[in-house]
């Protein structure tokens, strides 16, 4: 997958950037601003669990929750305000995140739909190996509309 990865980004003339590890994830996100990113379940998992403590923390869970109902409710009418709604979770992530790629194994269901419901897609790609890395950052891959959820539930 990381090969892959690579192969694609160089192919479509894009810039691949390999991130410097966990403790400095965040900080390479803002930096960086991908809008593609491969990780192992693992680390996606414990980014929205620290999300959600951050919003809990903030006491802001209440209105999460009353946003993620309004913008879906909107969503069935062809309106995403996703980008908006949720623009300070978006700008933890750099701003740009649209796609964040999953490989080796499942990841728990209540993550990916989490970040749909921000607007961030997350596809999953079981069975693979993890990447090397941990972690691909990849600017300007073209995004594709997926379904969400773990081996595409």
């Amino acid at each position: 997958v990381l090969v892959d990865g690579l192969l694609c980004t160089l192919h479509l003339h894009k810039t691949v950037c390999i991130g410097e590890g966990a403790k400095n994830f965040l900080k390479n996100l803002q930096y960086h601003k991908p809008d593609y990113i491969i990780l192992p379940p693992l680390f996606v998992e414990i980014i929205w669990q620290k999300t959600v403590k951050t919003i809990e923390k903030q006491g802001r869970a209440e209105t999460m929750e009353k946003l993620v109902k309004t913008s879906n409710t909107m969503r069935k009418v062809g309106i995403d305000r996703r980008k908006t709604f949720f623009s300070a979770i978006h700008e933890m992530f750099g701003g740009s995140l649209e796609t964040i790629h999953v490989t080796g194994a499942a990841i728990d269901p209540d993550a990916v739909r989490f970040f749909d419901d921000i607007g961030i897609t997350v596809l999953s790609t079981e069975m693979t190996t993890y990447t090397a890395c941990g972690e691909l950052y990849v600017h300007g891959l073209p995004g594709t509309k997926k379904r969400a959820g773990a081996g595409g539930h």
